[in-house]
């Protein structure tokens, strides 16, 4: 079933903190810098807007899905904003000039791709009833 936009927001909002977590606290461990457990916040909020977009995006499609792929390409406009901020120093809590070259950028791809993993994965064996509701599983 086509994802309504709560049921975009309750996914991602499940996901981030848990797959998103598994995936950035090695990576903030092993380089002493808590900027990869802090842009999941950025993650969070900022893809819940975009998820609003989306949900436009989605209603002027013929048959109102939305395919994998284009969740994907969704990634990317994501992963373009966050370095674009990153750059420009607007991501409290960390500084562009700390980090380790194009590690922000694996790591973005790392999270986007295991919780797109999980997403089309894990959660519709969890919580299956979701799948008739919009993905919401509250």
């Amino acid at each position: 079933m086509t994802p309504t936009l709560l049921g975009r927001w309750q996914q991602r909002l499940l996901v981030l903190p848990t797959i998103g977590l598994l995936v950035s606290l090695p990576l903030a461990i092993g380089q002493r810098h808590w900027y990869y457990v802090i842009v999941l916040f950025y993650l969070g909020v900022g893809g819940c807007l975009w998820d609003t977009f989306y949900q436009q995006l989605q209603k002027m499609r013929w048959d109102n899905d939305w395919p994998g792929v284009l969740q994907l390409a969704g990634a990317v406009g994501e992963g373009l904003l966050l370095s674009i901020l990153l750059k420009v120093n607007m991501i409290v809590g960390t500084k562009a000039s700390e980090l380790f070259g194009i590690m922000p950028l694996i790591h973005y791809a790392i999270v986007s791709v295991a919780m797109f993993v999980v997403s089309q994965s894990v959660l519709p064996v969890l919580f299956p009833h979701a799948r008739y509701r919009g993905r919401q599983w509250l």
